[in-house]
């Protein structure tokens, strides 16, 4: 097929001349990168000049081709591999590999069992919305769980920022269903978009959802331990809050992306323990009261997991069947 060229009408510049014509990138054949460039070189043979592949506002120049003694053309690009610049499949094929890579050591190492049982965890999710459904703001849950996978596949593969992102907005999420259970009006308004999370306020020590007088309105059990479940939510949202939004202080635990780090993998695990503490304690706190024997049952090996010292889940543990 033909490449399209057109001629230069402004002042020569350091990468193109005048008399050299222009190919949009945008515009050339899909064809394999191979046979590509030899369909730009085959052009140059042509035009008598070089040609100036551009993109956007870069402009690549490719010097006349020549016939070479294997049969083929051969030309240059600046000096810059063209396949490099031009095939944008090889470059991700390069980063999916980076990934599998991160995703190797990460098995690899220690943290490697803690992965699986944050896994497990993320699975076992699924029982809390089974267990509160059809309760409304169970579609809250949802999308706490949702996130929580995604921070569960992101640090797998070293995206470690991206990670604490994901991590905060399963935490965020978690203590919002229970925010919204409490009232019911802020759940109606944040699904038709009036009204916005506000991490402050469920966190609230005079009024948030663990402070003394809302645990003791629910579940008077879970008063001594809702203080420092309170607390541990506080700081887990704060270290992540560096992560997301790009303070210097993050900047230690981060190499290049996709590059495994145990230290921001360390980091990753306390934040990913307090999260899953803090939003086990508050779905326990405002549910297990409510429910049958039978259903406090069906999550016991869940509940004894994470929150096994809890004097509020021990109290409704032995009222299982």
């Amino acid at each position: 097929m033909p490449l399209r060229t057109h001629r230069h009408k402004r002042a020569s510049t350091a990468r193109s001349t005048p008399e050299t014509p222009i190919v949009e990138v945008s515009q050339l054949p899909v064809m394999p990168p191979a046979e590509l460039l030899q369909a730009v070189l085959l052009h140059c043979l042509h035009v008598k000049t070089g040609i100036c592949l551009r993109r956007g506002s870069r402009r690549y120049r490719v010097e006349r081709a020549t016939p070479s003694r294997h049969g083929g053309l051969e030309g240059g690009l600046n000096g810059a591999d063209t396949l490099g610049r031009m095939d944008h499949a090889k470059t991700y094929d390069a980063l999916l590999a980076e990934q599998r890579n991160a995703w190797q050591q990460t098995q690899a190492s220690p943290f490697g069992p803690r992965h699986a049982q944050a896994h497990s965890f993320a699975i076992d999710l699924d029982s809390w919305l089974r267990f509160i459904h059809p309760a409304p703001e169970a579609v809250v849950l949802q999308k706490a769980a949702v996130e929580l996978h995604a921070s569960l596949s992101l640090v797998a593969v070293a995206h470690y920022r991206a990670a604490f992102f994901s991590l905060r907005s399963f935490l965020e999420l978690g203590l919002l269903t229970i925010q919204h259970s409490l009232h019911y009006l802020h759940h109606r308004q944040w699904l038709i978009e009036t009204r916005d999370v506000s991490w402050s306020e469920m966190v609230d020590e005079a009024s948030g959802i663990f402070a003394s007088n809302t645990v003791k309105a629910f579940a008077a059990e879970f008063s001594p331990d809702a203080p420092e479940a309170g607390t541990i939510a506080r700081l887990a949202y704060r270290r992540a809050s560096t992560f997301v939004h790009g303070n210097t202080s993050s900047d230690a635990y981060l190499t290049t992306p996709f590059k495994f780090s145990e230290d921001a993998l360390e980091l990753w695990f306390k934040t990913m323990d307090d999260a899953r503490y803090v939003v086990s304690f508050a779905l326990a706190m405002r549910y297990l009261p409510l429910a049958s024997r039978a259903c406090i049952g069906s999550i016991e090996q869940m509940l004894s997991d994470e929150l096994g010292d809890v004097r509020g889940v021990q109290s409704a543990l032995e009222r299982k069947p």
